[in-house]
Formats: C-alpha cells, structure tokens, sequence
C-alpha cells in the first residue's frame, strides 16, 4: 500500500490493491500526494473531484481509482 497526503501534509487515506484509493476527504476537489517511499521517483499527485458523491451525501470515506501523475 501507499499512503495519500493532503495539502497539509496530513495522511488522509491509502492506496490499496487495484489502485483504489481509500480517503477521508475534506475538500470536495483538489491534489493529494501518494507516497510509497521516501524518493522523488516513489512518489506522484492525484486530482481528484468528488462532486457527484457529495451531491449523493456518500459517506466521507471515499473508494476511488484515480491515476496518479
């Protein structure tokens, strides 16, 4: 697994098996950082938009396959 980081700096989720992304999201759009190690090259941005589930009141954990950049 990787774990995914908010603009803050703050782990707000993880990478799981199938590139599903499990986060506990603050903002309805925005960037996040995954990080699977401490290099540049164990690292990359995800944007993410979360419109459709908040207008479905979905709960704040959040499954998505986004792809990272």
């Amino acid at each position: 697994t990787a774990n995914v980081y908010d603009a803050a700096g703050e782990n707000v989720g993880i990478v799981a098996q199938g590139s599903l992304v499990y986060l506990r999201a603050q903002q309805i759009k925005g960037q996040l950082q995954v990080k699977w190690g401490d290099t540049a090259d164990e690292q990359c941005q995800i944007h993410y938009d979360l419109t459709t589930q908040a207008q479905d009141k979905t709960p704040n954990i959040l499954m998505r396959e986004e792809v990272c950049q």
